[in-house]
């Protein structure tokens, strides 16, 4: 065998090998794909908002949770912009959130945007359920500068 056939051998064999590393760092890639759907899916069935704690138990609520995960994504603002338009008010209010938590340039427009809404938003602090004027909820993330921390159960809690 010469050594041309040996470097043909070994080229072929090391693109070979790229391919399947490429393949391999894909299906790997995708593997979190199930999590960020459902946590988009729990952010559009959202019936209120809230980032912190809520109930009795004093737990983080789920949607809380699913924003946390579509953050972590390196492409989290352009996932939550493009749920934006679909949904009720407090889907709107979470992708908010996420927008102003994920420093989009899109967070300015979507809040002068959902200003002007007229819907209601039920907010959850705690035990207590109110509902706001989407305005006044935009105001309230326009100070959000990071996520409450995850609480599983609050350790008084019966």
């Amino acid at each position: 065998m010469s050594s041309s056939d040996m470097r043909f051998r070994a080229l072929v064999a090391g693109i070979g090998l790229l391919l399947g590393v490429g393949m391999l760092l894909r299906a790997l890639a995708g593997e979190d794909e199930p999590a960020l759907s459902e946590s988009l899916r729990c952010l559009r069935e959202a019936k209120f908002f809230s980032l912190g704690p809520v109930g009795r138990g004093g737990a983080t609520p789920p949607e809380a949770r699913a924003l946390r995960t579509i953050l972590a994504r390196g492409d989290s603002a352009a996932r939550l912009e493009a749920e934006f338009s679909g949904g009720g008010s407090e889907t709107r209010a979470y992708i908010l959130a996420g927008l102003k938590l994920a420093k989009s340039d899109r967070f300015v427009v979507r809040a002068r945007e959902a200003e002007g809404m007229e819907g209601k938003v039920q907010v959850i602090t705690g035990d207590v359920v109110r509902r706001l004027r989407m305005s006044e909820v935009v105001a309230m993330i326009r100070e959000l500068t990071e996520l409450p921390p995850v609480v599983e159960r609050h350790p008084n809690a019966r």
